[in-house]
């Protein structure tokens, strides 16, 4: 559109009538284009919002999921490991991992990729406030543009210093699979409320 209206300012030194009206007549075409294109866009937003409104998750989904057996296992695992006697298995490991990550995204409703990004380092450095500790997560996607996302977790989330060390191999992530990989946390989320 813009390169049309140059070509129209560029042809008003000539006064080609022909030349304008083919310009015009292109200008035209592509606001048309545009326009269809913005309409198939909008369609596909409201869809998708509608289905998002038929997977929100409701308190009783929440009350479920926290007086659930998986997550009386989950504490009862970080119980264990915050007394430092105790040696974590893989399905240890897996059910406190997603048991956090579930908690976290419930109690505080944040992106899943600031989870995915969240560094061992964010957690260790993460301020006490008022008995919950708040997380600051500067790598994400739209931390330039928001700055770093605040995680708040309780005491009893906050500890998972006992657990970490124990993985076969070590890495920055904080939420990571048991070789130290980067995991899908929407899938993780998704399997752990089931």
């Amino acid at each position: 559109m813009h390169l049309y209206d140059f070509w129209l300012l560029a042809r008003t030194c000539t006064r080609n009538p022909v030349d304008e009206t083919r310009i015009q007549a292109m200008k035209q075409t592509v606001k048309r284009w545009s326009a269809s294109y913005r309409k198939d866009v909008s369609r596909r937003c409201f869809k998708k919002m509608d289905e998002d409104l038929h997977k929100i998750i409701t308190p009783g989904d929440m009350a479920k999921f926290t007086t659930s057996q998986t997550a009386r296992d989950a504490l009862t695992v970080l119980g264990k490991a915050q007394g430092g006697d105790m040696s974590v298995t893989r399905p240890e490991y897996t059910l406190v991992r997603d048991h956090l990550m579930a908690d976290i995204i419930l109690r505080n409703a944040t992106r899943l990729g600031v989870l995915a990004q969240m560094q061992t380092k964010d957690v260790k450095d993460a301020r006490l406030v008022d008995d919950h500790f708040v997380i600051s997560v500067s790598s994400h996607k739209t931390s330039g543009a928001h700055g770093p996302a605040k995680i708040i977790v309780t005491r009893m989330l906050h500890i998972t210093d006992n657990i970490l060390p124990q993985l076969p191999i070590q890495s920055d992530l904080m939420f990571r699979s048991w070789t130290g990989e980067a995991i899908d946390v929407g899938r993780c989320f998704q399997l752990t409320l089931r």
